[in-house]
């Protein structure tokens, strides 16, 4: 298990950007937005900063050059990653890629506990749950279609819209299994007397 910094995404973040080029932590964070990692990790200054930190008291990334100042803004310092740095960001990226994982995502949670609802309700959140996903399968296919173009106008392929590919596919297969829950309830087949009548009696 590689030793993952701060142990959130967006030390990976600052250690694939470095992997590219010494920066300092205002250009990671445009570099960031414009490869488009912000739709992979959360990103805002206050963390970025703690990151940075995080990862060169463990050694992953150092200080390159004296600071620098323009004007009233605050002293840049260039960080670039070092070797352990670039082992830890390869075995994590390989361990990412190679080894499911167990996630915890939150429609998952909402499922566990879909009783709570009357059934009427619980098909009205699901309803307008397919009507969102609908859009997001629109968007998702638009972005990726935008930014396949210009990679290729860039002579670059699609495996730098993997993660967008990827999270179409989780996107439509949700919406194909939202509707499928729907037609059941449609048929009658998935409600039950006992969450029928424990919600009438309320």
């Amino acid at each position: 298990m590689p030793d993952r910094g701060a142990s959130n995404p967006l030390a990976l973040a600052v250690l694939a950007c470095l992997a590219q080029r010494p920066m300092h932590p205002y250009e990671m964070s445009s570099t960031m937005r414009e490869q488009r990692k912000d739709t992979a990790v959360k990103l805002n200054f206050g963390s970025l900063y703690s990151v940075v930190d995080s990862l060169q008291r463990k050694g992953h990334i150092e200080q390159v050059g004296p600071a620098t100042k323009q004007g009233n803004r605050p002293q840049r310092r260039t960080y670039a990653i070092t070797a352990t740095g670039s082992a830890m960001l390869t075995e994590w990226v390989t361990s990412l890629v190679r080894d499911p994982a167990a996630e915890f995502p939150m429609f998952a949670a909402g499922l566990d506990f879909l009783t709570v609802l009357p059934p009427a309700d619980a098909v009205a959140a699901l309803r307008s749950r397919e009507r969102a996903l609908v859009a997001e399968v629109e968007r998702r296919r638009a972005e990726i279609t935008t930014s396949t173009e210009e990679l290729a106008a860039h002579g670059l392929g699609r495996v730098y819209v993997l993660e967008d590919g990827y999270r179409l596919a989780m996107v439509e297969a949700e919406l194909e299994w939202v509707r499928s829950v729907l037609g059941e309830f449609d048929a009658g087949t998935l409600d039950d007397d006992h969450w029928r009548t424990h919600h009438a009696r309320e």
